[in-house]
């Protein structure tokens, strides 16, 4: 059942019971005067109904039964807009997913580190071969201390044999042998 907004006719308003005749000033005035404004606010009050249902008529107002007119920007029919509800039940999936995703995630992961650290393997054959290893490292390092001592004192002898002079062979009075023009051939 659709309900509509429809003018319906107003009653005439009821004639004012009569006053008694004042005057100015709360004096006694004359019947018709009194008669003559009665009639007159009559009139206006009409009018102002009147006027009031052609505006009503013109902005065409319906009345919706169960449901409000909101006369807002959204369309009647939806009263929450599209966006809002994708957006909503986005948030609500993205809370469910990660409720039940993070104990699923963690379980995964505990056994992805139970299968990958295996027991320390504690056998007489591996703590043989570790030794092994202790002693090669410990041999390398003393052969490497001794390598470096003897370069070392390689560096410490050349510095010692810069430091002193070169002799002078002019110094003495010895003379330096001329080479012959004639024994030389290229």
């Amino acid at each position: 059942m659709s309900a509509s907004w429809q003018q319906t006719p107003i009653p005439p308003i009821p004639p004012l019971p009569p006053l008694p005749p004042m005057g100015p000033m709360g004096q006694p005035g004359s019947r018709a005067q009194v008669e003559q404004m009665k009639e007159q606010i009559r009139r206006d009050v009409q009018r102002a109904i009147e006027d009031a249902a052609r505006q009503n008529r013109r902005e065409s107002w319906t009345l919706r039964p169960g449901r409000p007119d909101w006369g807002g920007p959204f369309p009647p029919n939806d009263i929450i807009p599209q966006g809002a509800i994708i957006l909503g039940m986005g948030f609500f999936v993205a809370c469910v997913v990660t409720i039940i995703g993070l104990p699923i995630a963690r379980a995964i992961a505990r056994r992805m580190d139970r299968r990958n650290a295996a027991a320390p393997n504690d056998s007489a054959d591996v703590r043989d071969r570790l030794e092994r290893i202790e002693q090669a490292v410990d041999t390398i390092a003393l052969e490497v201390e001794r390598i470096s001592e003897g370069q070392r004192y390689a560096s410490q002898v050349m510095a010692e044999l810069r430091a002193i002079p070169a002799p002078n062979p002019l110094a003495n009075g010895v003379g330096v042998p001329r080479r012959e023009k004639e024994g030389l051939e290229r």
